[in-house]
């Protein structure tokens, strides 16, 4: 499923994380996107970076999940609206499956736009 939101600018809330290169999030926003920019802090880290089209996408993983995460999603998910100037569009895509990231995104003000899927052909 594809949201979009709009940033909150002002001061930004996370830190830039330096020394994520191998988590697989970041892997991955770099396999796909450009620009990629990693912020975070002990609830977990955000990928920010040019997607389809040029659009501003934005990306979420928690480091521990086994409290349930306790609204640690929604908490990063808002800083993370800090990292977007004020009013500009950013996107991020859930899987509907997902319950638990979908209800977090939501709460953050995120709406549903559709859905897209991105074929990529197989590497050797």
């Amino acid at each position: 499923m594809t949201l979009t939101a709009r940033g909150t600018g002002g001061p930004p809330r996370l830190a830039e994380s330096a020394g994520a290169d191998d988590h697989p999030r970041v892997r991955h926003a770099r396999d796909v996107r450009t620009n990629v920019e990693v912020h975070g802090d002990e609830r977990g880290l955000v990928t920010l970076a040019d997607g389809l089209a040029g659009r501003r996408e934005l990306s979420i993983e928690l480091h521990d999940v086994r409290d349930g995460g306790r609204g640690h999603g929604r908490s990063l998910l808002a800083d993370a609206l800090s990292l977007v100037p004020k009013g500009a569009p950013v996107f991020a895509a859930v899987s509907p499956g997902n319950a638990r990231s979908l209800r977090a995104f939501l709460a953050c003000g995120f709406t549903p736009i559709g859905s897209e899927v991105l074929l990529r052909p197989a590497r050797a």
